[in-house]
């Protein structure tokens, strides 16, 4: 199920993606979990145009999503405890580098689509 449904990917390379194959009413309801693997917890929930969730482990985390297909064109952003962060893609996937805090807690963090204004 969580492979197929809820499309998590943990990667050879230590990256984890979050794929869902959803229908359109699940999209708008979202879906999320808390994820446990090695020394690291990812807990989060994702919906049509917004990832958020926490991360805490002692590594930097390379995280990645896919969105539903978007009608019109978009960007996207992210915020890793409450500060702007890089995005890269690779085809339909966006990327972003969590790093854990210093006192070993919990990170926030929060990736979101961005529409641009019809011309």
């Amino acid at each position: 199920m969580q492979r197929f449904l809820l499309g998590v990917d943990l990667r050879l390379d230590g990256a984890v993606v979050l794929a869902p194959l959803l229908t359109p009413a699940f999209w708008e309801k979202g879906v999320g979990q808390a994820l446990s693997w090695r020394d690291r917890v990812l807990r989060y929930h994702m919906c049509r145009d917004t990832l958020r969730g926490t991360f805490a482990g002692r590594g930097v985390q390379r995280l990645g999503c896919r969105f539903p297909h978007a009608a019109v064109p978009c960007a996207v952003e992210a915020s890793v405890g409450g500060k702007t962060v890089p995005v890269s893609s690779e085809g339909d996937l966006w990327f972003i580098t969590i790093a854990p805090p210093a006192d070993g807690g919990e990170r926030a963090f929060t990736v979101w689509r961005k529409y641009r204004a019809a011309k």
